[in-house]
């Protein structure tokens, strides 16, 4: 795991060896063990190292034999290995031990097509010094990050946007086309960021960028034939096998290495089956509460115990939370998509004391079908196949209850699918975003119409269009999450259940056989049974939830940050409609609980007024 930024002066002057060292060592976080540049006239590369694998060698930025070809990289191939030995069989020459090295050689012998060959995480950039060409590529699901800018001078890409952000020409300008989307799904989906001009390579994308010329093309893309036949041929012990390989390959490791444990399923699973496969005692960790209700610390214990693990814990108070939530918004580069990005952040800085790896349980809920929401439309689907009255009046009564989630159900009863797929995975209603936003803001969904429209699924059914859709959106921002809190300690975190192989026979299995009745995730669920108690498998889901409402009413706390929501700097804006926000305010003080849209505010001002 490493942080690794370039500049590529396309027409412009030759790199200045301080502007590379600028953009690298704003990311010192995520590569403490090493740093390095390459510069050369109009192209620069640099490089902060997280030593994982060949500690000794790998040094970056990495050239090839004859110094064609240069090279930094971020993330893990995990059959790098295998690759090498066909490598060598076809007489290329290696000096060190590391994966960095088997990719510079595999694109030498294959271009682009050698993207087809990694089984990993990655993100990575190679610069043809012969043919003064630079390529860029992203890994097939998202899990490691890369942002690039360009304009008809210059090309900049990073792992992170702060990086791109240093280089003196770049000015921070805020995308506000996209700021009423971040309030209702906590998230921008597809390229575009809320930084103007500044853009996420999407995963399974590759780029090219010469002096006349910037292609993006795709390399890879989500199966989603739900087939019913194949999912008796792919049987629960054929998903056991490649989710036992999976987690086998993410243990190769030259330094410490361990678990996150929630307590929930996903996680103690694969905590379960990795106590199996290693020769030392594995090191688990899990975080909780001072309130009761929302710790699950019990849960994690009994995975430990069973498994025998060296048991860590950490627990975190209002006021430590609160205290941590700008710099990790700085961390992450944009406002944070849910509050437990900080739980992720403290565990990821306690862990780090002890190892250097993580494996987590990241990608089965987008997977397998494991959210609640995802019964939203089946029930929708299922109720509109009742005669005409029945389904009036089953509407109309659910419309009458006070309930997020029932609410959400009533306004996808006239919608179309594309629009009832991206309103399912909203956090907000459209009404109290609008309430709040001045008339003039705009809201463009047209990126996540065309994931859902677009996304190979034609014909198939809607639910499994709908994992398909997540798989591309919600999980990217998950992932970014995931990889940004994590590398903010200098901690590798590696997710065993985004194995593309494994994503890929599970999306080609039919969505009965995971959304089963009214159950979730319900062919995990079968498997974890073999290794989990039915208390920790039935359990109500979780996922690392925070009593965001009753923190807000302490000032010393959350609390504190309320003000900043209407602060000069953000009314200046002229974003909010002032008194509809103050009510906002009001009515939380008076014990309403409108936490989820003041969590938002809250982030998207700390976010303005640290950027901007």
């Amino acid at each position: 795991m490493c942080g690794i930024c370039g500049i590529y002066n396309r027409k412009g002057e030759y790199v200045e060896r301080e502007y590379i060292r600028a953009m690298r060592d704003v990311m010192a976080h995520r590569g403490p063990d090493g740093k390095g540049e390459y510069i050369e006239g109009k192209i620069g590369l640099g490089h902060r190292r997280l030593s994982v694998i060949d500690i000794e060698g790998g040094h970056q930025p990495m050239c090839n034999e004859d110094g064609r070809y240069w090279i930094v990289y971020n993330g893990e191939i995990y059959n790098f290995k295998d690759l090498r030995i066909e490598l060598e069989k076809k007489g290329h020459l290696f000096k060190s031990k590391c994966d960095t090295e088997v990719i510079l050689h595999l694109y030498e012998e294959e271009g682009e097509k050698c993207l087809s060959f990694f089984n990993g995480m990655f993100a990575f950039a190679i610069w043809d010094k012969l043919e003064k060409k630079l390529f860029i590529a992203r890994d097939r699901l998202g899990i490691k990050p890369l942002y690039f800018y360009y304009d008809e001078n210059i090309f900049l890409f990073a792992s992170e946007i702060k990086s791109i952000l240093s280089y003196p020409a770049i000015s921070c300008r805020l995308n506000r086309e996209k700021v009423k989307e971040y309030l209702l799904f906590r998230y921008v989906a597809g390229s575009e960021t809320l930084f103007k001009g500044i853009e996420s390579l999407e995963p399974g994308n590759y780029m090219y960028i010469d002096e006349k010329s910037i292609q993006v093309k795709s390399y890879w893309t989500l199966d989603c034939k739900g087939d019913d036949e194949y999912g008796e041929e792919f049987s629960e012990v054929d998903i056991l096998f490649q989710l036992k390989d999976s987690i086998k390959k993410r243990l190769i490791s030259d330094v410490p290495l361990g678990c996150f444990c929630s307590g929930g399923i996903d996680s103690s699973l694969v905590t379960a089956i990795a106590s199996g496969m290693t020769d030392f005692q594995l090191s688990s960790y899990s975080i909780g509460f001072r309130e009761e209700k929302y710790d699950e610390r019990n849960y994690a214990r009994q995975v430990a115990k069973r498994y025998s693990t060296i048991h860590n814990e950490v627990v975190v108070d209002n006021r430590e939370f609160s205290e941590a939530l700008p710099k990790i918004i700085w961390f992450l580069d944009e406002p944070l998509n849910h509050a437990n990005s900080v739980q992720i952040y403290l565990l990821s800085r306690y862990a780090k004391n002890y190892v250097t790896v993580v494996l987590t349980g990241e990608g089965a809920d987008e997977t397998f079908g494991g959210y609640p929401r995802y019964l939203i439309p089946k029930i929708v689907l299922s109720l509109k196949k009742l005669p005409s009255f029945l389904s009036e009046a089953a509407f109309f009564i659910l419309d009458k209850m006070n309930n997020r989630k029932i609410k959400k159900l009533c306004d996808s009863i006239h919608l179309l699918p594309d629009e009832m797929a991206v309103n399912n995975s909203k956090w907000v209603r459209n009404e109290i975003v609008d309430s709040i936003c001045s008339d003039k803001e705009v809201l463009d969904l047209s990126a996540r119409m065309n994931k859902f429209k677009f996304n190979g699924c034609s014909g198939s059914d809607f639910l499994q269009s709908l994992l398909i859709y997540e798989q591309q959106t919600y999980l990217v921002s998950i992932l970014n999450r995931a990889d940004k809190m994590s590398m903010a300690a200098g901690l590798e975190l590696r997710v065993p259940f985004l194995d593309h192989n494994l994503v890929q026979n599970v999306n080609r299995i039919s969505i009965k056989k995971k959304l089963h009745f009214l159950e979730t995730k319900s062919i995990l669920k079968n498997i974890a049974r073999n290794f989990l108690p039915d208390s920790i498998v039935d359990r109500k889901k979780s996922g690392f939830g925070n009593p965001i409402d009753s923190w807000l009413l302490d000032k010393e706390g959350l609390g504190k940050y309320l003000d900043i929501i209407l602060s000069q700097k953000i009314r200046e804006l002229d974003f909010y409609k002032k008194e509809s926000v103050e009510k906002l305010l009001s009515e939380q003080k008076n014990g309403a609980r409108n936490g989820s849209i003041l969590w938002q505010l809250i982030n998207f001002s700390i976010w303005y007024d640290t950027f901007f």
